[in-house]
């Protein structure tokens, strides 16, 4: 304030600023003060219609989706906000709202990201990384390619996240010794504006971090794992639609299939055409790069030697779970968890027992030597697999308030009365043709998500969404699923996801440049998922022209 201050003095001596321009400097620097304070005055005549409890709930649901938007708090701030003000407000009693927040795709979620924690801890991302590494050219097009297809598989079975965070430490790592040993300029000659700013990426790199970025989040909407958004989803499924028994591993992984290869395909087309261009790239396409590169991944792989005890078995704990987790119910068989038939068996069921295996096993069996009248090397006590203080220092432990919100927020708006005014208001566009509907759905949630965090928007969406459905006389997951897809399809700002924001704190890159580098895989992404959700959809989703309603008091 001081220093913007100083802009105004003349001859040593500060003139009075005028209304404007004081008014102007508090904007500028308090303007999150006045969103959170002006906000809930804005909307304050919401709360005086009838009937009160639905209106009120939609209150509170408008705060949070303008402080979502403009994060002038923590999006885990705004997340709290259902467990203050849904029982102040007479829209729930406390004890459900807080019970929205621990469902079994919250725990889910929580654990699978254990689980991805474990895969980092191993070392063994960096094992498999290194490998399809060492299948690849020194090109910067070959390389693009790579890092998409590791990152993309990898964000499929761990949360997208941790598969760009992943990535793009082995990234980071390969851009600087390729441009130590003078094969790839990463960097460019433009002048930063502060000595503590590094060094801005060139045009190669900034590429291929936005191509690591990109392919977590198409890889992760893949999946039911993969990411927030996708679990929120399901949880909004469940709750809204309890009858049905529609969802399951296998059914979204096929349907998501044909989005994933093709926004897969085009994205790399895009970010090859526009980034791996121009002299840079020929210069590290040479014979003597080409050798430089061979001998940094070599030295990479023999630094990191033979597969240890510790990486073995987290990789072992991976496979069981993903093959727990398809076979749980697949839909075309019956699965282990209908063959126990004992209690429900949800989701957060295998993945679970695999965290808790990763805190008992041991990372190596050295102590059996003492069986052996022999002293282990080295001694004392072994660690675990895991550790409670990297879960501890690494897990995103507000993004699970995030997710539990929109469960709340599902919950409010069927306790208040508020589902029944958004049919009712829905009901109005009944004539609407599905497919129309289902475009709309789709474009509004790549452009709302490409500039604004898409958990929090993820939270709002889903449950409006999921009423519009049956306004329209279709499934829900017609809508629904191909929503979710698009959801994930934030490519314009650090801030939209959490792959986006990784991939740009490794590689530098500023707001400015991820907004250019995502308007070619935004328009290809609203077109290949919708075109897909016509071709896929059909096929797996059972009359999914025509879904039975449910009344006003099933709403």
């Amino acid at each position: 304030m001081a220093s913007a201050l100083k802009r105004f003095s003349t001859d040593d001596e500060e003139r009075e600023l005028g209304f404007g321009e004081r008014m102007k400097l508090c904007c500028k620097f308090h303007w999150r003060g006045w969103v959170i304070f002006l906000t809930p005055l804005i909307f304050l005549p919401i709360c005086f219609k009838t009937p009160r409890a639905a209106f009120k709930c939609l209150y509170v649901i408008l705060i949070m989706a303008v402080y979502w938007i403009t994060e002038c708090i923590p999006a885990a701030g705004t997340a709290m906000i259902p467990i203050a003000f849904f029982p102040l407000l007479g829209i729930m009693d406390n004890k459900p709202v807080c019970m929205a927040y621990l469902k079994d795709s919250t725990m889910w979620f929580f654990a699978s990201y254990i689980v991805s924690l474990g895969l980092q801890h191993s070392l063994l991302s960096n094992r498999i990384g290194l490998w399809m590494l060492s299948k690849s050219s020194q090109s910067p097009k070959a390389i693009l390619l790579i890092f998409m297809i590791f990152t993309a598989i990898l964000s499929m079975w761990i949360p997208n996240a941790g598969a760009a965070a992943i990535a793009s430490v082995i990234l980071r790592a390969l851009l600087d010794d390729m441009a130590g040993q003078g094969s790839l300029k990463v960097i460019t000659d433009e002048e930063v504006k502060f000595e503590t700013h590094p060094p801005f990426p060139s045009k190669i790199a900034i590429g291929l971090f936005m191509g690591v970025a990109y392919a977590a989040s198409i890889g992760g909407a893949t999946t039911l794992i993969g990411t927030d958004t996708n679990i929120m989803f399901v949880g909004v499924y469940e709750s809204t639609f309890p009858e049905s028994d529609d969802i399951n591993f296998v059914n979204f992984l096929i349907i998501s299939l044909l989005p994933f290869i093709l926004n897969l395909i085009f994205t790399y087309v895009w970010l090859m055409l526009i980034y791996t261009g121009g002299d840079d790239v020929k210069a590290a396409t040479t014979p003597e790069a080409a050798a430089a590169f061979k001998n940094s991944v070599k030295n990479k792989q023999t630094e990191n030697g033979s597969m240890s005890c510790h990486e073995f078995q987290v990789l072992v704990l991976i496979i069981i779970w993903i093959v727990a987790t398809i076979t749980r119910k697949p839909g075309f068989m019956a699965g282990w968890a209908e063959i126990l038939n004992k209690k429900q068996i949800l989701l957060s069921v295998p993945v679970m027992l695999i965290v808790a295996l990763l805190f008992m096993i041991p990372v190596n069996y050295s102590f059996f030597k003492y069986c052996l009248c022999k002293r282990p090397n080295p001694e004392g006590t072994l660690a675990s697999l895991m550790t409670w203080k990297v879960v501890h220092s690494q897990l995103p432990w507000g993004m699970f308030l995030v997710v539990g919100s929109a469960f709340a927020i599902c919950e409010a708006m069927k306790s208040s009365g508020l589902s029944v005014q958004i049919y009712n208001l829905y009901a109005k566009f009944g004539d609407m043709p599905q497919a129309m509907a289902q475009g709309v759905c789709i474009v509004v949630a790549v452009i709302f998500t490409s500039v604004t965090a898409n958990s929090g928007m993820g939270a709002i969406l889903m449950p409006t969404i999921a009423q519009l459905s049956q306004t329209i006389d279709c499934h829900p997951l017609y809508i629904m699923l191909p929503t979710t897809i698009a959801q994930s399809m934030a490519f314009h700002l650090p801030a939209s996801s959490p792959p986006n924001a990784i991939a740009a704190g490794y590689g530098n890159v500023r707001a400015k440049e991820m907004m250019l580098a995502g308007i070619g895989p935004t328009i290809i992404t609203i077109i290949t998922t919708f075109i897909a959700a016509q071709v896929v959809a059909p096929m797996f989703i059972e009359n999914y022209t025509s879904y039975l309603k449910f009344s006003a008091d099933h709403i």
